[in-house]
């Protein structure tokens, strides 16, 4: 048939047989989503691949998410050899996967935009170069969990000069000063950034020198993860004139000081994240929403130090509080 576009995704007892079916009866798909069907396996998606109805031909957005070890490079490899014009991928939580499914999106997608390898954890610099050469394009990836990357493989995200979305979460071994001074040299274009738990080993991520050095660099950045960051100090002065939503969740050596100087510092702020961490007090939190009219959201989950009159007062102020 003609249907354009299907979401089965999280429809936990769709299997292999569905997309038989889908391979044998439907031809013109340009979007697919089977994110968490847990009855998918190589199986499924090779029927899709060897569709005699062509159903990938034109497929630009695809999802198979969450699919954990059952779908493999063997399967996928062959898939995107029949999708030439794919455009998004999400292959979060693919666990099987290796730099094949990297290397075979590269040679056969290179009109990619957006790519999230979230937690395809065997993924390393080899598969990140394939895709750094052949897909210019790129304009979002997330690179979570790929705790393979190095400084030299992530620094070849600055081929991107388009990249307005990167999120390297957990990348804890990867991300040095070194390795972000070069990405915001190669894409100064950046809106989100997300950085959480990258605590380098050897402390070669120093969070005073980034605030100070790379991040005014990019000048359009919105929105700004750095949950779980433990080298905040009083001293480590974060501002940004555009920066909208932040999140220090997690964070559990911010302190009063630091947090008052981020709200003097983005004075654009309008939402901030803040659970969990336990040294800030309810004055501290009540003085940034005297002194940020623009910020209109507070995640205060389990900091223990504010009180509920502190919640109740920006409650009344017409602040949204998550508790």
């Amino acid at each position: 048939g003609n249907l354009a576009r299907l979401d089965l995704s999280r429809c936990i007892n769709i299997g292999d047989d569905t997309l038989e079916h889908i391979a044998m009866y439907i031809s013109n798909l340009k979007r697919l989503n089977i994110s968490g069907c847990e009855g998918v396996t190589d199986a499924g998606v090779f029927a899709l691949a060897r569709s005699n109805r062509g159903v990938c031909r034109n497929l630009h957005h695809f999802a198979i998410a969450k699919s954990g070890k059952r779908v493999t490079d063997l399967s996928l490899v062959e898939f995107f050899k029949c999708c030439r014009g794919l455009r998004v991928v999400n292959l979060e939580n693919c666990n099987a996967l290796t730099n094949a499914t990297a290397i075979a999106l590269a040679q056969n997608c290179t009109n990619l935009i957006d790519i999230d390898l979230t937690a395809c954890e065997n993924i390393d610099d080899e598969g990140l170069q394939w895709l750094a050469v052949s897909c210019p394009n790129v304009e979002s990836i997330s690179l979570e969990e790929l705790t393979l990357l190095t400084p030299n493989g992530l620094s070849l995200i600055a081929r991107w000069h388009s990249l307005q979305s990167l999120r390297l979460a957990y990348c804890n071994k990867g991300v040095t000063d070194s390795c972000l001074a070069t990405i915001a040299g190669g894409c100064p274009l950046l809106r989100t950034l997300d950085l959480s738990y990258c605590n380098h080993p050897a402390k070669l991520f120093d969070v005073a020198n980034f605030f100070r050095d790379i991040l005014p660099q990019w000048a359009d950045l919105q929105v700004l993860h750095l949950r779980g960051i433990n080298a905040f100090t009083n001293q480590t002065g974060l501002a940004h004139p555009r920066l909208q939503t932040l999140n220090l969740s997690w964070c559990k050596y911010l302190e009063d000081e630091a947090l008052e100087a981020v709200g003097q510092g983005c004075p654009q702020l309008t939402g901030i994240d803040l659970a969990w961490c336990g040294k800030l007090t309810g004055a501290a939190i009540h003085r940034v929403a005297q002194r940020s009219p623009s910020l209109r959201s507070f995640n205060l989950r389990g900091c223990t130090r504010v009180p509920t009159l502190t919640v109740n007062l920006l409650t009344h102020a017409g602040k949204m509080v998550y508790r």
